[in-house]
């Protein structure tokens, strides 16, 4: 057999033709693989070690890609973000907020934890968090994930223990226990009352005592857990006053569950109280609370 020397050897030519067959159906399969990836909407990206973690949203659900690993989120959930990246003793870990609007409900943040310590994302088995707010996350040294998140009925709190794909959730009800001196140091409840958070004056026994005072106890508990969904604001001094105010209000459900507490150096003290149920509850002297309206029909109790 004699052999053109102008043609490469046979198993060249064989590879080449190969490469013109499969050429159209390579083509084919990289336009199958990109097309989904070009219609989904990036939302959001950071950078962890020089490697995306974005979010992306497609045509009927919402997906999180590290590197070439995709974790796909919750079909129910309409939106997401990502709400923090911590790392500490040799672990990264990815927090998604997840939340859903549907039919004009409200539902969320859940929070999606990944771990991406590792060159492939592990995602915990469940979302946590549903019906909390005020989450706070911190990363221990011995690398656990740890959670702490506010129930939105104010009855408790929610804990959060997360590693090596083994996912703990625990739920603690506050205390009702009265903390601190039965009466403010040097009788000056405005000042003892000064930069503590609104949520303060149902744990301290000495601004405890004013409020049950003036509310049933029916009222009182439920303007107590109103207070601990969430911190609120911290007591600060009226204008041209000696009078301190705080306000806060429960998450997503503001105009309907919200509360203001004022008090005076001598113990006075004055409250606004929507408890949810179409009342207003108004203790004291309305003056200690400069935005306040009247309801057109009147329906407080004093």
């Amino acid at each position: 057999m004699t052999v053109d020397p102008a043609l490469p050897p046979l198993s060249i030519r064989r590879f080449r033709a190969a490469r013109l067959l499969l050429a159209p159906l390579v083509g084919l399969l990289l336009a199958t693989v990109s097309a989904p990836c070009a219609k989904a909407a990036s939302l959001q990206t950071v950078q962890i070690r020089g490697v995306p973690f974005g979010i992306y949203k497609g045509e009927n659900d919402l997906v999180a890609v590290y590197g070439n690993t995709a974790i796909h989120l919750d079909a129910t959930d309409d939106r997401a973000s990502i709400s923090s990246v911590l790392a500490n003793g040799g672990r990264t870990y990815v927090l998604i907020a997840e939340t859903c609007s549907g039919n004009g409900s409200f539902c969320g943040p859940r929070y999606r934890i990944v771990d991406v310590s590792g060159a492939v994302p592990v995602a915990a088995p469940t979302v946590v968090g549903m019906n909390t707010s005020g989450a706070s996350w911190v990363v221990a040294d011995q690398g656990y994930l740890l959670g702490d998140l506010k129930k939105l009925d104010g009855t408790g709190v929610v804990l959060v223990t997360y590693k090596d794909g083994r996912l703990r959730v625990q739920e603690r009800p506050y205390g009702v226990e009265a903390l601190g001196p039965a009466e403010p140091p040097a009788g000056d409840y405005a000042a003892y009352a000064m930069d503590h958070p609104l949520a303060d004056a149902f744990k301290l026994e000495a601004l405890q005592r004013p409020l049950k005072a003036v509310l049933s106890p029916t009222d009182y508990e439920n303007a107590r857990r109103v207070a601990l969904t969430d911190s609120g604001d911290k007591f600060s001094k009226l204008r041209y006053s000696d009078v301190v105010m705080a306000s806060m209000c429960v998450p997503h459900n503001c105009a309907d569950r919200n509360l203001a507490v004022s008090y005076t150096s001598d113990g006075k003290i004055s409250l606004l109280f929507h408890p949810g149920d179409g009342r207003e509850i108004l203790v004291g002297d309305v003056r200690a609370f400069p935005n306040y309206h009247p309801p057109a029909a009147s329906s407080f109790v004093q």
